[in-house]
């Protein structure tokens, strides 16, 4: 009864990340009438992008992409901001799940099956949710802000009768 009746199974998941928009200026680019809260909030304004915030990012959760390269449109009301949408990739997420099982027979009318399950069982971070406005938010602007959840184990017992 002890060396037979084991299963084991697993999944894993692996994505590629998403790309995310800064928004939010500090001034009206281009008199657009994003600075007009009745017409809509400033929010919806991109900044300009110096260059490839993607490149040499650090990944870090204090930051996750070179937010430097990232400025107010021109005072002078020329032009709105340059950046374009999705042009920062958000992080990946990688989970392993496994489960592990072992089916006993009593007799030949009652059965029982332990089960452990673990999702996340490597307790690997996944990273969410980046911080990705300009304005409204300086604070969090390129930093990670939620992760996915970390390792759940579960055990369950089932008799069959």
């Amino acid at each position: 009864h002890l060396l037979g009746g084991w299963e084991i199974s697993g999944i894993v998941y692996a994505q590629t990340g998403l790309w995310l928009t800064v928004n939010g200026v500090h001034i009206d680019p281009a008199g657009l009438g994003l600075a007009d809260f009745n017409s809509g909030p400033l929010f919806d304004a991109r900044p300009d992008q110096l260059g490839n915030p993607n490149q040499h990012a650090p990944h870090t959760v204090a930051q996750w992409f070179n937010g430097a390269l990232f400025a107010d449109p021109p005072a002078d009301g020329i032009r709105p901001g340059n950046a374009p949408r999705g042009s920062v990739l958000g992080p990946g997420a990688c989970r392993w799940d496994a489960s592990l099982f072992k089916n006993t027979n009593i007799n030949e009318r009652v059965n029982v099956q332990f089960r452990a399950e673990a999702t996340n069982v490597l307790n690997h971070a996944n990273f969410d949710q980046i911080g990705t406005s300009f304005l409204f938010d300086p604070i969090h602007f390129g930093q990670v802000i939620s992760a996915r959840d970390p390792r759940i184990i579960q055990l369950g017992l089932k008799v069959a009768f």
